[in-house]
């Protein structure tokens, strides 16, 4: 499908219960597709809010990008600041936004080495994907299998492709996510590098 823009072409959407559709003609092809209803039974889907990060892990400091003028640097030489004043500035940058000053973007928070017990609240067993070799791989060599970016308007990663040339799961968990020039609103979603092994 596509919309008037002739450079903008919609992402077809599947029930994400329907993983022999999804592996056949997406996974295989390595094309994207929207997964309808995946996530909607996670923890993280009714606990994880604005207010549930600032209460909770408000005083973690996590790294932030400043992709115009840093542009990608590496993760431990990302500058860090509090998760609350993070979310405290995504929720009141709309009104005080200068077009000349650069907004901190949380665009990867490798967070469950520090506090596993959040990867409780999802689920990266999904029935879609066959093994992943990610979780094979010696640790000194390995990337995480999940981080949480936390965006919102004024803020994005520019163009790229993922370490590893790896398939991505991004399951948004609150909010809307644009590909445009910006995003709507602020969001956290729960984003999975994975790679598959292909039979």
């Amino acid at each position: 499908m596509s919309t008037s823009n002739k450079n903008i072409t919609l992402l077809e959407s599947i029930d994400a219960s329907n993983a022999t559709l999804f592996q056949k003609k997406y996974l295989m092809n390595e094309k994207p597709v929207i997964l309808k209803g995946m996530g909607k039974d996670w923890t993280a889907i009714k606990r994880w809010s604005a207010d549930f990060f600032r209460n909770t892990y408000g005083h973690v400091q996590v790294p932030v990008c400043y992709y115009k003028t840093k542009q990608q640097e590496l993760y431990k030489n990302q500058a860090k600041i509090p998760l609350r004043e993070y979310i405290n500035l995504a929720e009141n940058n709309i009104s005080t936004y200068d077009n000349n000053v650069e907004l901190p973007y949380l665009g990867g928070w490798i967070y469950h080495k520090e506090f596993p017990e959040l990867l409780d609240d999802i689920d990266m067993t999904l029935p879609c994907f066959p093994d992943n070799w990610l979780y094979k791989l010696p640790s000194s060599i390995s990337i995480p299998p999940t981080n949480l970016i936390i965006g919102y308007q004024h803020v994005s990663s520019p163009l790229h492709t993922d370490s590893f040339f790896v398939n991505s799961v991004l399951t948004m968990i609150v909010g809307e996510k644009k590909s445009t020039n910006g995003f709507a609103f602020p969001y956290i979603c729960s984003f999975e590098w994975t790679r598959f092994i292909q039979s």
